[in-house]
């Protein structure tokens, strides 16, 4: 799991190093990670059903 996480996410290290004030957004990109993550493997999920039919 955590593996596909990293695959389908993007984690910009570069924002996360130099980004003024950063530990202010690191909450709000891994929240939208997250989010973002849950909606694909969702999907993924729905079409594995669909076509096990």
């Amino acid at each position: 799991m955590k593996n596909n996480h990293k695959k389908q996410t993007f984690e910009d290290k570069f924002d996360r190093k130099y980004r003024c004030n950063s530990y202010r957004f690191i909450g709000k990109m891994k929240k939208e990670n997250n989010k973002k993550f849950r909606r694909i493997s969702k999907k993924e999920i729905e079409e594995e059903i669909e076509n096990y039919d």
